[in-house]
């Protein structure tokens, strides 16, 4: 697929900085991309080509993109800058082909390599949402598509032209895209009275760069400075901020290990994210244990998922318990107005200074403004940690459903291809026997005749049965609950 942007070092969140810094860079890392909702996806065009292509745009690193990251934020280290260059025989490609389709949950892409380069990658991946979510659009029988910026609208025509549909789909421009961004920011402003305690962190929910760069433009007019995207930071003036994903709380298998290396290995706000395996059990009481051993250093916790009016109560008191006063709280994960309104009364009801609480934006400014059928959350895009150093990792999360548990080891995909009772997926691992009766999607080479028409067909007749997980997979999931006592 042909970019409508030039990757960059910068073209990724800021906490993917913060994290190599914190972690270790060189360290080989599995990453996969899913899409945890939805029904079936279509793969428009070779999904192998397109990473390689990216890899190789960024890995050029500009002597200017180095000297914003040490004036504005934090330079790179020797060791990030070497997993950037890697050379192709230093990762691996797990993905299916051209013209296959993909169950909700089932990886799209597992790629094994350098730490700091899998982790970078996020963003990328996870701007797939949007060409495979139109190409089964388009598959499904859709004509009529609309577009908020030229970059998208250049995503859309190649897709349209891999799938063979030049002249059959009209494209319609979303006109009012700006003034209902400005709305939706204006109204959070109001909520919280000052935008400098709103970080923008929409990056991973737009559809391409210049769809994000466009919503950040009307951030800065409005007062909000901070984003999560260095490459828009770079370009406006803006400032990059991020801390820590829960991918880093899984490298390392301790919250409070991936707290306190953070204060040790990163200068300026150390970030605690309280959620990767339980906010009550386990974050809070690491998050607590840590500020106390630096009460020097200033701290950021955010609150992700769950309860988070319960977690934060619980939070400031202990807190104030303690006799800690270098927390400011971060409220994240689907943060709007309303969400805004109801923590400002709880700040005031429980006495928390208000410049110690602030609001991760950015979902609801970027895609949830699109006039489109689909976007980012539509498909619940997601790309995880699965394996560190050898070692399986997963996140749990405090979500009721658990739908953002995340799957652990080397996931791929057994695609059924008999008209026979059982799965149309098994997600399993790729070191692990393939059973009768099923292919490993990512290697149609070893497919044989009549393979690829079964897969195809039984997609576009209905005939799925859901995705299970198979043995190996299993026995990692309840290991890792055991281990992490969840």
């Amino acid at each position: 697929m042909i970019l409508p942007y030039t990757p960059t070092i910068l073209m990724a969140d800021a906490y993917k900085i913060t994290m190599g810094l914190a972690g270790n860079p060189l360290a080989t890392e599995t990453f996969y991309l899913s899409f945890r909702r939805g029904g079936h996806y279509y793969i428009p065009f070779n999904l192998r080509d397109w990473m390689i292509n990216i890899i190789n745009h960024a890995s050029h690193i500009l002597t200017e993109q180095e000297a914003f990251l040490r004036d504005e934020f934090h330079a790179l280290s020797g060791a990030m800058r070497s997993a950037m260059q890697s050379i192709c025989g230093s990762y691996e490609i797990m993905c299916p082909p051209k013209g296959s389709w993909v169950l909700a949950k089932e990886p799209i892409i597992t790629f094994k390599g350098p730490s700091f380069l899998a982790s970078w990658l996020e963003t990328q991946l996870i701007w797939l949402q949007y060409p495979i979510q139109l190409a089964t659009q388009l598959k499904q029988g859709t004509r009529q598509i609309t577009v908020v910026t030229e970059g998208q609208e250049k995503i859309a025509q190649t897709v349209i032209e891999e799938m063979g549909l030049v002249g059959q789909v009209e494209i319609q421009h979303d006109e009012n895209y700006t003034k209902e961004v400005s709305s939706v920011l204006r109204g959070m402003i109001d909520a919280c009275g000052d935008p400098t305690r709103l970080l923008e962190g929409g990056m991973r929910s737009a559809v391409s760069y210049d769809h994000h760069k466009l919503v950040l433009e009307e951030c800065k007019r409005q007062g909000v400075v901070k984003t999560s995207n260095m490459q828009a930071a770079y370009e406006l003036g803006m400032t990059p901020a991020g801390t820590a994903g829960h991918e880093h709380t899984e490298r390392v298998g301790s919250d409070f290990l991936a707290y306190r290396n953070s204060v040790e290995r990163v200068p300026g706000l150390a970030g605690c994210l309280l959620d990767t395996w339980s906010t009550i059990n386990s974050g809070i009481p690491a998050a607590i244990r840590v500020a106390k051993l630096y009460p020097h250093r200033q701290f950021v916790s955010r609150e992700d998922s769950g309860n988070k009016e319960a977690y934060f109560l619980l939070y400031t008191d202990l807190l104030r318990r303690n006799k800690i006063e270098n927390q400011i709280i971060n409220i994240a994960g689907d943060v709007n107005e309303r969400t805004i309104r109801k923590f400002e009364q709880l700040c005031e009801m429980d006495g928390w200074p208000s410049e110690r609480l602030s609001y991760m934006i950015g979902g609801q400014l970027t895609c949830e403004t699109l006039d489109e059928v689909f976007n980012r959350n539509t498909a619940s895009a997601a790309y995880k940690l699965s394996r560190s150093a050898g070692r399986a990792v997963m996140k749990f999360g405090d979500s009721a459903d658990g739908g953002k548990n995340s799957i652990p080891g080397d996931p791929v995909t057994w695609r059924k291809i008999l008209d026979r009772v059982g799965p149309t997926g098994i997600i399993a691992q790729a070191d692990e026997p393939v059973p009768e009766g099923y292919r490993r999607l990512d290697q149609p080479e070893t497919w044989q005749i009549g393979d690829s028409g079964f897969m195809r067909d039984s997609f576009l007749d209905g005939r799925t049965s859901g995705t299970a997980f198979s043995p190996q997979t299993k026995a990692l999931i309840k290991q890792l609950r055991r281990e992490g006592n969840v």
